[in-house]
């Protein structure tokens, strides 16, 4: 872990958390759906931040009324998006398809983009196009270090959640006797309940961006197949300023390109890559995996990395990668 010192829009998947909060309970009419439907998606209205549940397919109901409720909840959803209320919801227009999550869908090992949107943050899209820019941006750097090989990513590619805590809440809510790391446990939690994630998922590698600050000293990272990383590495995606976590410590000013080698970096890590020995002050400080991800791309994977990698069920061999959607990004290949 590390201290917490012309682009086409992602297909964006917004869901809410099991939380018993008031505010991500489905309205009433839809409590009439049947447990058997499996495809939904949550998207949340600009106007009083409620949520409406849309569902795919033809579900039973038990009365014609709660089936006209939804067709009526229906049509009120297309309205927002005409009248551009729903910023979401035009962006999963404009992209021509809506991105449902299907239950039980089995998939090849994958890597999950989690943009984690705090209670009182915004969602904002330029993040979410900045997370899928900078994993493809990583998933072809692989794919050249590795010969040809490199890792999947989940459709679609970046998934939104809006989680029921404040961003102050997950640097300062007690979790255990060190509070060091209670920013990265009151994320991880709050990330594997909303996305039935876990460490070790043999299936999946979580790489989780939650919008919230760490305090200082507060760690980030990753381990045991899953990510994390704080509003930090949002704003350097976009090109803002970061805001450091200790009053003595400087800004990160080694622009773009080091943030999308940090995403690389941690992912190594969530692969089972370790660090050089000893890093740094060794003959590996340039490889990704100890200070490369600052001059990134100009970095290298060790022999011993790829070893590990070439042997990891999350690495095969893709011959086309969609390298034009990221020509805009400001982070060249290289």
């Amino acid at each position: 872990m590390k201290s917490g010192k012309g682009r086409s829009a992602p297909r964006l998947l917004i869901l809410t958390g099991s939380s018993t909060d008031a505010r991500h309970r489905p309205e009433p009419a839809l409590d009439e759906i049947r447990r058997a439907v499996t495809v939904v998606v949550y998207i949340p209205r600009s106007d009083r931040g409620e949520n409406i549940r849309v569902t795919e397919g033809e579900p039973a109901f038990s009365s014609q009324q709660g089936k006209q409720e939804l067709e009526d909840k229906r049509m009120k959803l297309e309205g927002r998006v005409l009248m551009g209320r729903a910023v979401v919801s035009l962006l999963l227009m404009a992209n021509a398809s809506f991105a449902f999550a299907q239950a039980g869908t089995e998939a090849d090992p994958q890597v999950r983009m989690i943009y984690l949107v705090p209670a009182d943050r915004p969602l904002r899209t330029d993040y979410a196009i900045a997370m899928e820019n900078a994993i493809r941006h990583v998933q072809i750097w692989y794919h050249e270090e590795m010969d040809g090989k490199t890792f999947n990513l989940h459709k679609p590619v970046v998934e939104v959640y809006r989680t029921p805590h404040l961003a102050q809440y997950y640097a300062t809510n007690p979790v255990g006797s060190f509070p060091d790391l209670w920013f990265f446990f009151n994320a991880v939690t709050d990330g594997f309940a909303l996305t039935g994630g876990m460490f070790n998922d043999p299936n999946n590698r979580w790489i989780f961006y939650l919008d919230a600050d760490t305090a200082c000293g507060q760690v980030v990272g990753a381990t045991s197949g899953v990510a994390l990383v704080a509003a930090n590495d949002l704003r350097g995606l976009v090109g803002e300023a970061n805001v450091p976590a200790c009053i003595d410590e400087a800004p990160d000013t080694a622009g773009l390109c080091r943030w999308v080698g940090g995403l690389g970096h941690e992912l190594g890590h969530t692969f089972g890559l370790a660090h050089p020995d000893p890093c740094p002050g060794g003959p590996a400080d340039n490889a990704l995996l100890c200070l490369g991800y600052i001059t990134y791309p100009s970095t290298y994977l060790r022999p011993e990395d790829k070893a590990i990698l070439n042997l990891s069920a999350f690495f095969s061999p893709i011959r086309k990668l969609k390298e034009h959607k990221i020509k805009r990004f400001g982070c060249e290949l290289r």
